[in-house]
């Protein structure tokens, strides 16, 4: 039996004003605090914007900071389990040179296509995710009840946490751990019974 502490406590605290300052315009801030305990803290403010010069067009945008810390499977003492994407096993399959390794001579065919199951670790130096980010739209009615929009949107992402499980092109094949295989025990009995006739002429 093993145990692992997977307790993360967290202390947030959020804001927000929406200020309508003239007919045609509407200000909206707020800011939020974060504190993942023995990790990090960070305040992340947003702020926007509304104004409407005319009553078929309308121009918005907004400024925004995020703030992500590593979570327990992430930075952790325990481990993410998973299973990898599928490929050949270097051993029972090795013979990949065909255009289809199941039919080539030495390999298994079941083995030439499997999923194979990990254990990823935590990484101990990681360090939280801050982002930034701001866009900037516009709003079109030419006529009641319908309206076109066009928005531009710029995302800035630092210290991303990227798992290699959500990448495509992960490669298990350096990281294998191949267990030792078990004897096992193989009887097989066959029994036959045969009936023979032999026929004499005189």
């Amino acid at each position: 039996m093993c145990s692992s502490d997977l307790t993360q406590n967290i202390a947030a605290g959020y804001g927000e004003i929406v200020a309508p300052v003239l007919k045609n315009l509407e200000l909206d801030a707020s800011v939020r605090y974060d504190k993942v305990m023995g990790i990090d803290k960070a305040v992340t403010p947003k702020a926007g914007f509304k104004w409407s010069p005319l009553s078929q067009v309308t121009v918005r945008g907004t400024y925004t900071e995020g703030f992500r810390a590593p979570n327990p499977a992430e930075i952790g003492n325990t481990g993410n389990y998973f299973f990898a994407n599928s490929q050949p096993d270097p051993v029972l399959c090795a013979n990949t040179g065909g255009a289809d390794p199941t039919t080539t001579p030495g390999n298994f065919p079941q083995q030439c296509n499997v999923s194979i199951a990990g254990v990823q670790t935590p990484g101990k130096g990681l360090k939280s995710e801050k982002s930034k980010s701001y866009t900037f739209g516009l709003i079109l009615e030419p006529v009641r009840n319908m309206n076109v929009s066009l928005d531009y949107y710029h995302i800035r992402i630092d210290n991303q946490i990227i798992s290699a499980i959500n990448d495509p092109a992960y490669d298990a094949t350096p990281f294998l751990v191949r267990g030792v295989p078990i004897p096992q025990r193989s009887e097989e009995h066959t029994s036959e019974l045969q009936s023979r006739l032999h026929l004499v002429c005189r």
